[in-house]
């Protein structure tokens, strides 16, 4: 009787795997059978937010059901990010991670509760965002070099905005210092102060997203010296990049899309193709193209190499500048 009821209890417990493995595979074969919710942690209208609205668009498409964007800014993007890291791993709710809230911020701020590589499936690069080298028109140089020699020349004289300490436009700036050998004074912003203390010629440079900058460079409010990346920027096709004048100086913002750990293999690859489908149509490249932003041409093998690449490098900058964030 011992031996009957527990090769009953083994027999009962294998059936209940097997009927769960079995639910789980039609779930996935299912896929998707519901609204799919794409997290953004940044307020309505910023950068992401729009490349975000435009590739849900072109997947609900591609998936047959509706893929809708969840704003939910806060903690610098974390808590937006935080939620998709404990949802769970079916492939319906996902987050637009980007290079501040993903690889900078995890490494310079305390109460981040995720491991960006460990904790995420990257699912396809979005999109890469140049940042342009600004200065304001009373500062005496035209290019990067000419810029250079006045920081030496005057040191501490200077001054670089940002979107606060930490923020990878604020190491930017520290890096640059460090490559360059120039000393300059941060000032860390708000976001409503800093266009106005920045066009006044309160603080006289900063590396800015090229949404910002190029309509203030076309104006001639502000002078665009060089593109923190490789990366060219359309509206500004003679633009040098800055390593060029820097070696080694080479910094690129993007945008990812990812879903939880653990997002079972057929139903990544879905998103996978109807990311890639979303990046390759017409009317996302259109709307990428006014947001100054370079569709990703990444799939999520490469994402994956390219995230841990962009942590590893970031953590070294880090070290070199010696940036620490409460």
């Amino acid at each position: 009787m011992r031996m009957n009821r527990r090769a009953w209890v083994r027999a009962a417990a294998g059936a209940l795997v097997a009927s769960h493995a079995a639910k789980m595979a039609q779930a996935q074969s299912d896929y998707p059978t519901k609204p799919v919710r794409i997290v953004v942690p940044f307020p309505p209208g910023s950068s992401p937010d729009v490349s975000a609205r435009l590739i849900a668009r072109k997947m609900s498409e591609q998936l047959g059901q509706q893929v809708l964007v969840d704003n939910r800014p806060g903690f610098t993007g974390h808590i937006g990010t935080e939620s998709v890291v404990r949802s769970q791993p079916d492939g319906y709710t996902l987050v637009l991670g980007a290079s501040s809230t993903h690889v900078v911020s995890p490494q310079v701020l305390r109460g981040i509760k995720y491991d960006t590589v460990a904790d995420l499936t990257p699912i396809g690069l979005v999109a890469r965002i140049p940042n342009v080298l600004v200065v304001h028109p009373s500062v005496p140089a035209h290019t990067v070099p000419q810029l250079l020699a006045y920081a030496k020349a005057h040191p501490g004289r200077l001054t670089f905005a940002s979107l606060g300490t930490g923020s990878n436009l604020h190491l930017a700036g520290e890096w640059l210092k460090v490559r360059a050998g120039i000393d300059m004074a941060h000032v860390p912003y708000n976001a409503q102060n800093l266009a106005t203390d920045f066009l006044s010629g309160r603080v006289q440079l900063m590396f800015d997203n090229a949404i910002n900058a190029v309509p203030n460079v076309k104006a001639g409010k502000l002078r665009a010296l060089a593109v923190a990346s490789e990366d060219p920027v359309p509206d500004l096709p003679d633009l040098p990049a800055m390593s060029q004048f820097v070696p080694g100086f080479s910094l690129s913002a993007w945008t990812v899309l990812f879903g939880p750990r653990g997002l079972p293999t057929d139903i990544a690859r879905q998103l996978e193709n109807a990311l890639q489908a979303a990046l390759a149509s017409d009317e996302v490249r259109k709307g990428f193209a006014m947001q100054v932003l370079i569709p990703g041409d990444l799939n999520a093998r490469q994402t994956a190499g390219f995230v841990r690449d962009e942590y590893d490098k970031w953590a070294g900058i880090l070290r070199d500048t010696g940036v620490e964030v409460e």
